[in-house]
């Protein structure tokens, strides 16, 4: 069994928060690249976030590779973690249960 995440277990966890996103109404919308998550609020960046991991899904679903993929996702797990929507033993716990369930 690997430890590192393979492009399964990041769809899994990529639909898993959008999941969660979705089931809070957040939408989806790219924010221009010169702006600072300090001059954001929360819904806008959890709109970023959700507009990243449909990114994400569409480039694994069409042959991406799961490094770049995995970088993406640790930003958007920063993000949920920073804004105080899960702890970083939460976040752990994700990853785990991913990498578990595809022994």
């Amino acid at each position: 069994m690997s430890l590192e995440l393979e492009a399964q277990d990041v769809i899994a966890l990529v639909e898993r928060y959008r999941e969660f996103l979705t089931s809070r109404k957040i939408g989806t919308t790219l924010v221009s690249g010169d702006r600072k998550g300090i001059d954001m609020g929360l819904e806008e960046v959890l709109e970023h976030c959700h507009a990243m991991l449909d990114e994400i899904l569409d480039d694994l679903e069409n042959g991406g590779k799961p490094g770049p993929a995995r970088i993406r996702l640790a930003f958007v797990e920063g993000c949920l973690w920073a804004r105080g929507l899960f702890s970083l033993d939460e976040i752990h716990a994700h990853s785990a249960f991913a990498i578990l369930r595809n022994p």
